[in-house]
């Protein structure tokens, strides 16, 4: 269903899908999605997606946002970065977003 709506936000590492929501959680819900097509060691898609929690824990302050959103973090690039570039595409991204919202 978040994909279908097409409401995303990206760069050249990260595509960001959000999604508001009426239902119970009183906080923002997070998936993380790596290729396995790109990434066919399952340690490599580990490894991406804990840099991209660690990253998203450090920004999640930054939505604003007056309700709760389901937000799917995709990996896009094709090698694996590191946390520093990750970390500011997910601040640009946050930015981006709460730009779009408003």
């Amino acid at each position: 269903m978040l994909f279908e709506n097409r409401t995303f936000v990206q760069d050249k590492i990260i595509r960001i899908y959000y999604q508001t929501t009426e239902a119970t959680p009183t906080c923002h819900q997070f998936a993380f999605v790596v290729a396995k097509k790109k990434f066919g060691k399952a340690t490599d898609r580990n490894r991406i997606k804990r840099l991209m929690r660690e990253a998203v824990r450090l920004q999640k302050h930054q939505i604003n946002s007056q309700k709760p959103l389901r937000i799917i973090v995709q990996y896009k690039a094709k090698s694996i970065v590191s946390i520093e570039e990750i970390q500011q595409s997910i601040y640009y991204l946050f930015s981006v977003l709460n730009e779009s919202k408003n």
